[in-house]
């Protein structure tokens, strides 16, 4: 019921979320075993766990397991620990969803569905999860390369479509993706604006520099903005995570959005604020954050 198996420099883990199995000690004992020895094998660079649930689904709540939740908890505390980049592959929902965790180099990927029924839009109960950026609901299938060039180890996932009843494709890529194992960060972005100015209170809008990547490839994927009334951030009363795209119920919700501004729409009156950003590529990479800047409200 749960199996792991060498693949080049991939670590390939089975585990079995069905009822009877998920949930249960010795698979989690089981688990964290494995993890921490392919935590001290130089070998291995990328982990790959599958298992039939999700976790989070955007196409059918029904079908979500919080069991799962706890195994994409423990590879990305490994990924974490490690600085090996993991992914969970999924399915149950018939759809194909590809996402990240916010903090960790973590891939969540629904590669479902070769059969059955598709999971249509409106049809079931469903989310617009922070974590996805893209979720299809057709037919397909998932092909992960993988680099093995000790130099430099990546792999590329790319998704190749069938499309649906109602819209036949003919293996068309309509979702592909990168991660490497050595991190290069982009650089530190600056805050731009507002910066020791006293604003209004409505229609703040929050300006930085631009994105430069870490390699020459990279581009930006990801913004966070925070706000708080200390320098020190621990309670802000602004925090937002925005993606490069947001592909749900066939519309990019983040088109036009080239994630180096964000409003605000109301704060409190005669209030000194602190603000800062950092940005990410689509390899996974976080920044530093910026610089802290302030401004006060009219």
């Amino acid at each position: 019921h749960w199996w792991y198996k060498d693949y080049g420099n991939v670590r390939i883990i089975g585990l079995d979320s069905n009822d009877h199995y998920r949930d249960v000690p010795e698979q989690y004992a089981w688990l964290e075993r494995v993890l921490n020895e392919t935590a001290k094998n130089d070998d291995i660079d990328f982990v790959f766990a599958q298992l039939h649930h999700p976790y989070k689904s955007e196409l059918w709540i029904p079908g979500e397991e919080d069991t799962t939740g706890k195994i994409v908890s423990m590879l990305e505390a490994f990924s974490d620990k490690t600085g090996k980049p993991s992914i969970h592959f999924f399915g149950h929902t018939h759809g194909y969803s590809r996402g990240q965790s916010k903090e960790h180099s973590h891939l969540w990927v629904n590669v479902a569905s070769a059969g059955g029924a598709i999971d249509g839009w409106g049809e079931y109960d469903g989310t617009d999860y922070d974590e996805f950026t893209v979720t299809q609901a057709e037919y397909g299938f998932v092909m992960v390369s993988v680099d093995a060039n000790p130099a430099d180890p990546k792999i590329t996932l790319k998704r190749i479509s069938r499309g649906n009843t109602k819209e036949t494709r003919d293996n068309e890529v309509t979702d592909s993706i990168t991660v490497y194992k050595i991190s290069e960060k982009p650089e530190q972005p600056k805050c731009v604006t507002p910066i020791n100015e006293t604003i209004a209170i409505t229609g703040i809008v929050l300006k930085a520099s631009p994105f430069v990547g870490g390699r020459k490839t990279s581009m930006h994927g990801a913004s966070q903005w925070q706000i708080a009334t200390t320098v020190d951030f621990e309670k802000p009363v602004f925090d937002t995570w925005k993606q490069y795209e947001n592909w749900y119920y066939k519309e990019n919700r983040q088109k036009n959005d080239d994630l180096t501004d964000e409003e605000v729409k109301r704060l409190e009156p005669k209030t000194t604020y602190y603000w800062h950003v950092r940005y990410r590529d689509q390899n996974l990479n976080w920044s530093d954050w910026s610089e802290t800047a302030s401004f006060k409200t009219k």
